[in-house]
């Protein structure tokens, strides 16, 4: 029986952890503004499906067969169709938002255009909006044909509103004040 070939093993492997690799089940909390919340989304996608195919990879035990150095390179061609789609919305919602900088940034630069470049700029964004929709509509659309059991939307973490109690009695070393070792904060607080 002839030894299979090193391509051969790596091609199993490969298949394996194609099969091994899962959808994300949960999906990020709303955010306050609709496009923190798209991003959010997008790049949780992109990041399980980097993580999914490491684990998946260390799970078949040829996670040393990987370049460690390069996750996202390297989990790129065991995405899930609509992480691809995803990842690419993220890359056209990156365009968009670098784009608006010029507008609305830090270092913005608005003011210095001219009217006939504010519509050359007009127009770019119309165009880079209209590649987000497009993208986002198609990651929407694979990621619609996914079954996932149990998908789980997490909800947001609110604050604990404080119940009524004394604040813990602390002492602080104070050796400044008065020759004292110690004194107690509470105390110099009532002090004021």
């Amino acid at each position: 029986m002839p030894t299979p070939s090193f391509a051969d093993q790596m091609a199993e492997l490969e298949d394996a952890i194609r099969r091994e690799r899962r959808p994300l089940r949960t999906f990020p909390p709303a955010a306050p503004t609709w496009r923190r919340w798209v991003a959010d989304i997008l790049n949780a996608e992109v990041k399980h499906a980097t993580e999914d195919f490491w684990h998946s990879a260390h799970l078949l035990r040829g996670g040393l067969l990987f370049d460690r150095y390069k996750p996202y390179e390297e989990a790129r061609p065991f995405r899930f169709p609509h992480e691809v789609r995803a990842a690419e919305a993220r890359d056209a919602l990156s365009d968009l938002n670098m784009h608006e900088g010029i507008k609305h940034g830090v270092w913005s630069m608005w003011v210095h255009l001219h009217e006939t470049q504010r519509a050359a700029w007009r127009v770019h964004w119309f165009h880079l909006a209209r590649v987000f929709v497009r993208r986002m509509q198609a990651y929407v659309k694979a990621r619609a044909v996914v079954t996932v059991p149990n998908v789980v939307v997490l909800t947001p973490v609110r604050p604990v509103a404080q119940v009524d109690r004394p604040a813990p009695r602390v002492r602080t070393a104070c050796r400044a004040w008065g020759g004292r070792a110690f004194r107690s904060a509470d105390r110099l607080r009532d002090r004021r």
